[in-house]
């Protein structure tokens, strides 16, 4: 039997959940018309859960949970706007993103991370076999996220060619000029067609994922949660 070499051993996940931390329940409901059942805990958190049969083996999870971009304005919205970009890519505080991939091989868990106007959410799709592992892997996004810079490397070498793209398009002064101006440099409102301001590239490309750990860390920790489950 090959051997892995010691350099490659694996570790275990760091952030395994715990049963005799489990939640209590505080009240539940079942919506009957809509064949939704509403639980919530005692520490505040909200599961809609709903059974379907749309496709076989599949449950969506999707956790809602803070006060998107609302909780900001002026750079730090622009902060925060591109730090989501790397968002996905930083790991845990305990394991870099490839070593997160290499614990879960072989199973359907993984998260995507986007904000709205007045929430942010990580989403993803799973099996019932696996969903415990997508629960603990929600929990560690949500407590212990990596802030690891490599995770925004892919964005910012992408800024140069978004940078010579609207130089030569009729929508780079409507996008870096006439919107800005238009919206006093709100990057938060859309307009036609869902095109909002674009904050400077130069802006843009002077954020660290370190800048947004002060903004986002106490968000995805301490807002508001709401879960929902479908499948």
């Amino acid at each position: 039997r090959p051997v892995r070499p010691a350099g490659l051993q694996q570790k275990p996940f760091a952030y395994p959940s715990d049963p005799v931390a489990a939640g209590t329940v505080a009240r539940q409901e079942r919506v009957e018309d809509l064949d939704l059942l509403t639980v919530a805990f005692s520490n505040g958190v909200l599961l809609n859960v709903k059974k379907t049969d749309f496709k076989e083996q599949q449950i969506l999870v999707s956790a809602r949970v803070g006060e998107g971009l609302l909780a900001f304005v002026g750079d730090d919205l622009i902060t925060l706007g591109v730090a989501m970009n790397g968002l996905d890519g930083a790991g845990l505080d305990a394991h870099p993103e490839e070593e997160i991939r290499r614990l879960f091989a072989g199973r359907r868990v993984g998260l995507s991370a986007e904000v709205d106007a007045d929430h942010f959410t990580l989403s993803g799709d799973t099996t019932p076999q696996d969903l415990l592992a997508q629960f603990e892997l929600l929990a560690a996004r949500l407590q212990h996220p990596g802030w690891r810079e490599e995770g925004l490397q892919p964005f910012l070498k992408q800024l140069p060619l978004i940078q010579q793209f609207l130089k030569s398009s009729h929508l780079g002064p409507l996008l870096t000029d006439f919107l800005p101006e238009f919206l006093h440099n709100d990057y938060r409102i859309e307009v036609f067609d869902g095109l909002s301001a674009l904050p400077p590239i130069e802006k843009m490309q002077t954020v660290r994922m370190a800048d947004a750990t002060p903004l986002l860390g106490p968000q995805l920790a301490m807002g508001a949660l709401e879960l929902t489950v479908v499948g």
